[in-house]
């Protein structure tokens, strides 16, 4: 995968050839950054970063290596764009509207809303780890965000469980951002379809064979990865609690408690 912000693309000397260098590259997905995030200032706008053509642009080459396009949007235009240039998911989209989520929906995409992220960045902020500056924005993104779950939820849009981690802290903890969906108001077997078949549907879009990959389904032919709980996976919160894990199934062979606890006193499986 690989990120493309304004500044990347102006540094490739484009939108158009950074998509080819990443493509190039090996790249499967193009991640284009197409509103301000955290670091940018209370009062900024969601102007968008890249033009509708642009976006076109990087959609279309990606599309002929098989590959595929996710946009990184706040909301705003930016979202409509990358809709009518055919990116295959929408990450984040706090201030996406019922239109927008319903114009996604008909349009085949995914909504990754990554909910947890967010919190984690405003935990930060409060530890004095990120500066104050951030804060209102953050806030404000914060409280709006279960609303946008709702909202594609409401218009048929899919969703899938992501998070957008990028500290080792974080990786391990995927299991939090279920909780996270279905504090956003998602029933438990929205959540689990989100995590399992919604996000696989997704990432099979641009895989070289398809059938290679899990499915997130339990089915004859599937791909045996799994996970085997303690508590029934329906009830809320089901995930909190890393004990709640009793064993993990890649690929068909099993990884028993005993090695997860090792894993986890290794640093390799976070517990929060």
């Amino acid at each position: 995968m690989s990120l493309i912000d304004r500044a990347a693309a102006d540094a490739a000397g484009g939108v158009a050839a950074a998509a080819e260098h990443a493509l190039a590259s090996g790249a499967r997905w193009i991640k284009l950054v197409a509103t301000a995030g955290v670091a940018a200032s209370p009062s900024a706008e969601l102007d968008p970063a890249f033009s509708r053509a642009e976006l076109r642009d990087a959609v279309c080459r990606a599309d002929r290596e098989g590959a595929g396009v996710m946009v990184h949007a706040w909301g705003g235009s930016a979202i409509d764009d990358a809709i009518a240039a055919g990116a295959m998911s929408i990450e984040h989209g706090m201030y996406m509207t019922s239109a927008q989520a319903a114009h996604a929906a008909a349009n085949g995409m995914t909504y990754v809303p990554t909910l947890r992220i967010y919190r984690l960045v405003q935990r930060m902020i409060i530890e004095k780890k990120l500066p104050r500056a951030f804060r209102a924005r953050v806030d404000d993104a914060v409280a709006v965000h279960p609303g946008a779950v709702l909202r594609a939820r409401d218009a048929g849009l899919t969703v899938a469980l992501g998070t957008d981690y990028g500290t080792s802290q974080q990786h391990g903890t995927n299991r939090l951002e279920f909780d996270a969906l279905l504090g956003a108001g998602l029933s438990p077997e929205e959540t689990l379809l989100a995590a399992t078949r919604s996000g696989a549907a997704l990432l099979a879009r641009v895989a070289a064979d398809p059938a290679a990959l899990p499915d997130g389904r339990i089915a004859e032919g599937s791909i045996a990865d799994g996970v085997i709980l303690r508590k029934n996976p329906l009830e809320p919160s089901g995930f909190a609690d890393p004990e709640t894990v009793e064993a993990v199934i890649v690929a068909g062979r099993m990884i028993g408690a005993k090695q997860l606890a090792e894993l986890r006193s290794l640093g390799g499986c976070p517990t929060e």
